[in-house]
């Protein structure tokens, strides 16, 4: 009866468990306004633009774990030829030019890991870092790591003595 509650234990551990989203990318902003966001590195756009303004194709993303910034950020919009509009929620925005920080196209953008340099419209400069965040394991692989330790251990409790005699 143990080892029948114990396949299932860990046979539903693995049921449990999903398929891993896109990698997380801390993005690191030094400037006037600074602070850090993080954003999927194969994200899906919330929007994708034609600016009449700028005259270029740009996608809008959503950001999460905000830290520093005078405003909450809302999301940022990363433009086709360089740059971005960090967009903050009392609609507000800071214009960026600089290089271009994503490969693929607006409707299937990668965002590139690196340091970039930007400037703002009254000339003042940015440092964006974007980098590989913390990876942190998902509930259902902790559930698997228990479960097999407790398997292994059950199994080592269990097992035959061998005793072996010379002579």
């Amino acid at each position: 009866m143990k080892k029948i509650l114990a396949a299932a234990a860990l046979v539903s551990a693995f049921a449990i468990g999903s398929a891993a989203s896109a990698a997380t990318l801390l993005v690191s902003v030094v400037g006037p306004d600074a602070g850090t966001f993080e954003i999927d590195s194969n994200p899906t756009p919330y929007g994708v633009y034609v600016d009449p303004y700028y005259h270029q194709d740009h996608f809008f993303v959503h950001v999460s774990n905000q830290t520093g910034f005078f405003d909450e950020i809302l999301g940022v919009s990363f433009f086709s030829s360089g740059g971005a509009i960090i967009q903050y929620s009392n609609a507000d925005y800071t214009p960026l030019t600089g290089a271009k920080l994503f490969t693929g196209s607006v409707n299937n953008p990668f965002i590139t890991i690196g340091s970039f340099m930007a400037e703002d419209a009254d000339g003042f400069k940015y440092s964006i870092t974007i980098s590989n965040a913390p990876a942190v394991p998902e509930p259902a692989s902790w559930a698997m790591m228990v479960g097999g330790f407790g398997v292994v251990g059950g199994a080592m409790r269990r097992r035959q003595r061998v005793s072996v005699s010379f002579g």
